[in-house]
């Protein structure tokens, strides 16, 4: 990244800019608690329920095709599915409790897990996994919240390398929520009050104050977007100098607390604890 680009970065993350209107377009689901969604390239949704321990397929007009799940240790069971991320084959759950991740077909097959509790380095071993993504070179990243720090690994599932342990300096990681992976391999890590950004090689890059008090980011269309339980900012990486598009619960119409929010195709999806809410932007 360009010292122009970091400069334009940190001035507009701690700038906010009116937003533009959205168009409300309709909600589904009927979930008891979702905490987390993603939206695979065909548009079909995957939504993890933690109270009951369930992921839900949806498909593009909101109607549910298949459930699996239930509170377990076994396949396909869940003892807190904290996160969950698709790709165009596969769906990745992060089950949390179960110190592993999931891994499904499109279809929420069984297809197998991933797990390192029983590696014979302990360094390399991960616990209470908070969020997990797969970058577009297939390496899956994982963040390994017990140890504070992201650990990556390669398509045979053969450990490359750690980021912002307590050996990456000032780029440690302190209190790392959740991530996600731009379309160049950039990581950008939520800390405390800040978003770390490391390349793929784990470099640290940069700091961004976030301006709000953000538990989630998701990249879509090349934007980034942070939602605190109120509140979400929106920032195309492409047009820095546009600033934040910022659009809170009241101008959502959403009176319950925010989950999550992904843009795909133009669409805000907004995920709450019972229902994803649909908008469009306006022209």
């Amino acid at each position: 990244m360009k010292r122009a680009q970091i400069f334009f970065l940190l001035l507009f993350f701690t700038t906010a800019v009116t937003a533009q209107e959205l168009n409300y377009i309709g909600s589904f689901g009927k979930f008891s608690s979702a905490n987390s969604f993603s939206i695979n390239p065909a548009g079909i949704i995957f939504a993890a329920d933690n109270e009951k321990n369930e992921i839900y397929k949806i498909d593009t007009l909101g109607i549910t095709l298949k459930s699996i799940g239930g509170y377990g240790w076994g396949e396909s069971t869940f003892d807190d599915p904290a996160d969950i991320f698709a790709t165009t084959l596969n769906v990745y759950v992060t089950d949390k409790n179960n110190h592993r991740i999931q891994i499904f077909d499109k279809d929420l097959n069984y297809l197998s897990q991933f797990k390192t509790n029983e590696s014979e380095n302990e360094k390399l071993q991960f616990a209470y996994p908070a969020c997990a993504a797969v970058s577009n070179q297939g390496d899956l990243y994982i963040l390994d919240s017990d140890n504070t720090r992201i650990l990556k690994y390669g398509l045979s599932g053969n450990f490359l390398l750690q980021i912002g342990g307590n050996d990456a300096g000032e780029y440690s990681l302190t209190n790392p929520i959740n991530f996600a992976i731009s379309d160049d391999g950039k990581l950008f890590v939520i800390d405390s009050d800040k978003i770390f950004v490391f390349d793929q090689y784990g470099t640290g890059l940069t700091k961004i104050e976030m301006g709000i008090e953000a538990y989630n980011l998701s990249i879509g269309s090349n934007k980034i977007l942070l939602n605190s339980v109120d509140q979400i900012k929106i920032i195309d990486l492409n047009n820095l100098q546009d600033g934040f598009k910022i659009f809170d619960s009241a101008q959502l119409e959403i009176d319950s607390p925010i989950k999550e929010a992904i843009l795909f195709n133009n669409k805000l999806y907004v995920l709450t604890d019972t229902t994803i809410h649909v908008y469009n932007f306006a022209k």
